[in-house]
C-alpha cells in the first residue's frame, strides 16, 4: 500500500513538473516572439528616425486632390523658362533700358548686367491681403543690392521698403522670402525684378520669382517658416497637398480631373508610387499611392484636355 501511494505521489510530482516545463516553455517562446517583434519595430522606427519621417507634397494641375488647397503663383514665367523666337522673356517687359538676358546657370534664370532698368509684369492684387514673396538669386559681385518687389508703378518707383526682398553678394544660389502687406497698392500693380538701389556694373542672376496670396489661400494662418519649408516654386494654379508619413508607410490621394481632362504627366523626384484609375459614370478619378522613403518628396501631376 505504501509503494502504491509512493508511486502516485511520484507520478503527481512528475506531472506537475512536466506541466511546469510546458508552461515555462510556452512563456519563453512567447517572450522570444514578442521580443523579436519589438526588436523589428524598434529597428524600423530607428531607421525612420535616422532617415527622417518623410513627407510627400503634390502639385496637381487641371484637377483637384481630395483635401487639397488651391494656390496660385501670381507671377507668370517666374523661372524664365519661356522665351519667344527672339529670346525675349515671355510675360516680362524691360523698363529703363535695362540689360536682361535669359540663360541657364545651374538652373533656368535671367541675368541682369549693369545698374539701369528693371523687369516688370502686371499683376492683380488685393490691397487688403498679405502676400508671400520669394525669389532665388546668385550675385557674385560686392557692394550693392538689387531688389524684387511689388510696385504701383511700372518703373518700380514709389514703393514701401517693407515690400522688398533684396539680393546681396553670394557664392551660390540663395533663396530669400518675406510676407508682405500691399496696403495702398493699386488693384493693378507690377512685379518688379532687378531694381538697383546702388550702382552695379556686374551681374545678378534671378529665378523662381514667386508671389502668392496668403490671405486667400490660408486666411493668414500660416507662417513664413511654414511657407518656406512646404511650398516649392510652381507655375499657374495648382491643387496642393502635403502629408507626413508619421505612422504610415504608405499614403493615398484621390485626384479628380476637370471635366474633359485626362492624365498627362506625373513627375516625381522618386519612383516608389502607383497610379490607378477609378472609373465611374461621369469621369475617371485617379488613386495615387506613395510609399515612405524617409525623405521629403515632391510630385507634379498634370492633366490635359482630351
Amino acid at each position: 500500500m505504501k509503494n502504491k501511494s509512493g508511486f502516485i505521489a511520484t507520478s503527481l510530482i512528475y506531472t506537475f513538473f512536466l506541466a511546469f516545463i510546458a508552461i515555462l516553455t510556452a512563456l519563453l517562446s512567447n517572450y522570444i516572439a514578442n521580443k523579436t517583434i519589438l526588436d523589428r519595430y524598434n529597428s524600423d522606427t530607428q531607421s525612420k528616425l535616422n532617415g527622417g519621417i518623410g513627407k510627400i507634397s503634390l502639385y496637381v494641375s487641371y484637377a483637384s486632390v481630395d483635401g487639397g488647397k488651391t494656390i496660385t503663383n501670381l507671377v507668370r514665367n517666374g523661372n524664365f523658362s519661356s522665351v519667344d523666337g527672339s529670346n525675349n522673356l515671355t510675360n516680362w517687359s524691360v523698363q529703363g533700358g535695362g540689360n536682361f538676358q535669359a540663360a541657364d546657370f545651374g538652373k533656368r534664370c535671367v541675368i541682369k548686367t549693369g545698374s539701369s532698368g528693371n523687369l516688370s509684369q502686371p499683376i492683380s492684387v488685393d490691397a487688403s491681403h498679405k502676400y508671400y514673396l520669394r525669389m532665388e538669386y546668385y550675385q557674385p559681385s560686392l557692394g550693392y543690392t538689387s531688389d524684387v518687389f511689388v510696385s504701383n508703378m511700372v518703373s518700380g518707383d514709389v514703393i514701401d521698403r517693407d515690400r522688398i526682398i533684396s539680393s546681396s553678394n553670394s557664392s551660390e544660389w540663395v533663396s530669400t522670402s518675406k510676407l508682405v502687406s500691399l496696403s495702398g497698392a493699386e488693384t493693378l500693380s507690377y512685379m518688379i525684378v532687378g531694381k538697383e538701389n546702388a550702382y552695379n556694373s556686374n551681374r545678378t542672376y534671378y529665378t523662381n520669382i514667386f508671389l502668392m496670396d496668403v490671405t486667400y489661400a490660408y486666411r493668414d494662418a500660416v507662417s513664413l517658416e511654414w511657407l518656406d519649408k512646404n511650398i516649392d516654386y510652381f507655375d499657374g494654379t495648382v491643387s496642393f497637398i502635403s502629408k507626413d508619413f508619421v505612422d504610415d508607410d504608405e499614403v493615398s490621394f484621390t485626384v479628380v480631373p476637370y471635366a474633359g481632362y485626362v492624365l498627362d504627366k506625373v513627375s516625381c523626384n522618386y519612383d516608389d508610387y502607383e497610379v490607378s484609375p477609378i472609373s465611374n459614370e461621369s469621369n475617371t478619378k485617379y488613386l495615387f499611392k506613395y510609399r515612405n522613403n524617409g525623405h521629403d518628396s515632391k510630385c507634379s501631376i498634370s492633366f490635359k484636355h482630351n
